[in-house]
């Protein structure tokens, strides 16, 4: 085992508590991602010798491979040694369930115990973007098998399988997403019989749970820190409920701050921030945190590193300088023709790839049928049109739906309505602006950016947000928690680009 690291007072009085039940909650900047490698290693190298696994979890795989990366980088490359894991909380929600089909708790259509997970469910058969009334395919257990039924969706929009034939065939052939996968999980949390059995599967193969930004949790993601903890295994929680911006998945930091109160956890506060390297930045984000007024200054696009919005469309509005990673979610082939165009753009001037480039695959249907390096030529000349012609001609998104085609999509790529037809098209414009560009500062969205961090930070705040930060964010408000994180991004310099 390395030698004990240079951590603050702060942070090893939180990976080195004797709690069994720990929250850390830990000010952006803080080390919050340190803090869960030391207290990965604390439990893993427990000279007491129990050989039950220690499992690091978050929610994002990006976030899960930098957690992994830090604690191999701190403890060596055996601290990730089987049994040992640091893995997503999806991918711990379909490794219970799994197990309740493979004990015969649980039945799964046709008798399968081991399941392919989707991310998503975009480009599958019977997809729908679903808005509140109307009917969502949704599983449900009766009598220990899992069934298909139609239930009235209520929220905000969401993407799933429409019609309950479409969700039963595809449950038939051992597959789900992890949507479905997680409130299999949930109903199942909500049966006696079947947690009591989850509780004594976990608490066999596991001693301690380390779980980073834990305010971003769901339901069933606290559902499953409560079974963890009630089965008496080590559970150390890890977040900031300023930084909870994942309503739209069922996050409530509120009443998870609640929750854990009442299920006796003890609460260490990590405050000293290494972020924030002047004093601009230090005494901005102490105001933003007490709730105080704040103002930005403005600045152009030009001298940040990045530009942040709260959506993709308030990006696309910015300077031409301005070059966002994604146009948003992909809802159809031509969007996801769009994005393939784009992510060509951002690998070659961030070397980095379009947000959601591989929903777009999905639903043009690329794996196995287009090699990575057809599109690339075929994205380049279509880039370069558009280049020669300073944007794109009459049919140029005719052109480009049918080269794709020719390159081999099996998707039909067909045009749309009149009016989403003019906006992709319009798109298509926006990104010919940029092309003209010598440089490009990157834009993305405040969920995009969570965990990162840049010397300078321009914020394009629509008028909602404008006026919260003039007056004070509150924390129990999402988008004051949204503008909140952009603002807690910069290092030198925040500024505010119209």
């Amino acid at each position: 085992m390395p030698p004990r690291s240079s951590l603050t007072t702060e942070q090893l009085t939180a990976a080195c508590s004797p709690e069994s039940r720990l929250l850390v909650v830990a000010s952006p900047g803080c080390g919050k991602t340190t803090i869960a490698a030391e207290r990965f290693g604390f439990h893993r190298y427990d000279p007491r010798g129990d050989h039950r696994r220690c499992l690091a979890l978050s929610f994002t795989r990006a976030a899960t491979a930098e957690l992994q990366r830090r604690i191999r980088g701190r403890w060596g490359p055996s601290a990730l040694s089987w049994p040992h894991r640091a893995m997503t909380l999806d991918a711990l929600h379909v490794d219970l369930v799994e197990w309740l089909l493979r004990s015969g708790s649980v039945q799964w259509p046709n008798g399968h115990t081991s399941l392919t997970v989707e991310d998503s469910w975009r480009g599958w058969q019977g997809v729908r973007r679903l808005t509140d009334g109307q009917y969502a395919a949704r599983p449900v257990l009766r009598d220990g098998a899992v069934l298909a039924r139609s239930v009235r969706h209520r929220g905000i929009p969401i993407t799933r399988i429409g019609t309950v034939g479409d969700l039963r065939e595809h449950f038939e052939a051992g597959r789900c997403s992890h949507l479905e996968a997680r409130e299999i999980l949930g109903i199942a949390l909500q049966d006696a019989g079947l947690r009591a059995a989850l509780g004594d599967e976990l608490c066999r193969t596991t001693r301690a749970i380390i779980v980073d930004e834990v305010f971003d949790g769901n339901e069933v993601d606290l559902g499953v820190v409560s079974l963890a903890a009630d089965a008496g295994i080590s559970v150390s929680l890890i977040g900031d409920p300023w930084q909870a911006v994942y309503e739209f998945r069922g996050a409530d930091p509120v009443s998870t701050g609640r929750q854990l109160q009442d299920a006796g956890f003890g609460r260490v506060d990590v405050q000293t921030s290494f972020r924030f390297r002047t004093e601009h930045m230090r005494a901005q984000a102490a105001l933003l945190r007490s709730r105080a007024p704040c103002s930005l200054r403005a600045e152009v696009a030009e001298k940040c590193d990045v530009v942040l919005a709260s959506e993709w469309e308030t990006l696309w509005g910015c300077d031409s300088m301005v070059l966002p990673l994604s146009f948003g979610t992909v809802r159809n082939q031509t969007d996801a023709a769009l994005l393939v165009l784009l992510d060509h753009v951002t690998m070659r001037r961030f070397g980095r790839p379009a947000v959601y480039i591989s929903d777009a695959h999905a639903f043009l249907r690329l794996a196995g049928v287009v090699s990575q390096e057809e599109l690339e030529a075929a994205a380049a000349g279509m880039v370069s049109d558009l280049l020669d012609h300073g944007g794109p001609t009459a049919g140029a998104l005719d052109r480009w739906r049918s080269e794709l085609r020719r390159i081999g999509s099996p998707a039909q790529l067909r045009r749309l309505d009149a009016e989403s037809e003019a906006d992709r098209v319009e798109k298509l414009h926006l990104l010919a602006e940029r092309l003209a560009s010598s440089r490009s500062v990157p834009g993305m969205t405040v969920h995009q950016a969570k965990g990162g961090e840049w010397p300078r930070v321009g914020l394009r705040l629509n008028d909602y947000e404008a006026n919260h930060l003039a007056v004070g964010l509150d924390p129990h408000l999402e988008a004051d928690r949204v503008v909140y994180v952009a603002g807690t991004r910069a290092m030198d310099d925040l500024w505010s680009v119209s």
